[in-house]
């Protein structure tokens, strides 16, 4: 998805979004470059910035797997009741929240609570951008 938006990158908002090391991004992204399904230029006012937009059979395996992840996720989530889903997110939410400075340094981007308090919202609403995607992607239908 971050390089569908197109946008310029020196890697760091990417492996924050994916959650994964730098050099594990720029494996993968040797790894889709050498199989022609991307391609990279530095840009010129800046040379730790890259432009990286997918090939065309690059966009062709990512629409592919897209169609599946979507029709593997509804038959997933068929007979679940959304508000359930919704209530998982809740719980998932938490759970990493719980070990997030520990193990997932990029699940806690809002920052650590303040010492001895600890981090709440209100229901429904979420902590950071990441919840909401997986919230959105658990009761999307």
């Amino acid at each position: 998805m971050c390089v569908l938006r197109n946008a310029p990158s020196a890697g760091r908002p990417w492996k924050v979004a994916i959650g994964i090391p730098g050099a594990t991004l720029t494996h993968h992204l040797n790894a889709m470059e050498r199989a022609g399904l991307l391609t990279r230029q530095r840009q010129p006012d800046n040379r730790r910035v890259h432009r990286v937009e997918l090939t065309a059979s690059g966009l062709e395996l990512f629409l592919a797997c897209r169609e599946a992840a979507v029709a593997f996720d509804r038959k997933l989530r068929q007979q679940v009741d959304p508000e359930r889903l919704s209530d998982f997110a809740d719980v998932l939410d938490q759970l990493r929240r719980n070990v997030a400075p520990d193990y997932c340094p990029s699940a806690n981007a809002s920052g650590p609570p303040a010492p001895g308090r600890p981090r709440t919202r209100p229901t429904g609403s979420t902590s950071s951008s990441s919840a909401a995607v997986h919230r959105a992607a658990l009761t999307s239908g």
